[in-house]
């Protein structure tokens, strides 16, 4: 049988940006369940730290604005904010 696609496909900047954003998320008890989009994971991380409800929520709705959201001039400058809200992130 022949593989059309990787066993594991390698993931882009902006998908590795999310998942170091869920795993902060994961070492505080908040595992992100396969089925529950970005923005509604944030809601449910905000009401369990409402002292970083800020934060996630705007993780979150960055996250899904480079996306889902059209892809725009400023992309590279949105997503190197993004990394830089995560590696500043500790919740």
């Amino acid at each position: 049988m022949i593989r059309l696609w990787p066993r594991h496909a390698r993931r882009d900047a902006l998908d590795r940006c999310w998942q170091q954003a869920c795993r902060k998320l994961t070492r505080r008890g908040l595992r992100r369940q396969l089925w529950e989009a970005p923005t509604s994971f944030a809601q449910r991380a905000a009401q369990a730290l409402p002292q970083h409800a800020e934060e996630i929520s705007a993780i979150a709705e960055r996250y899904a604005a480079l996306r889902y959201g059209p892809l725009t001039a400023n992309h590279q400058q949105e997503l190197a904010a993004l990394k830089a809200a995560v590696q500043q992130f500790k919740p």
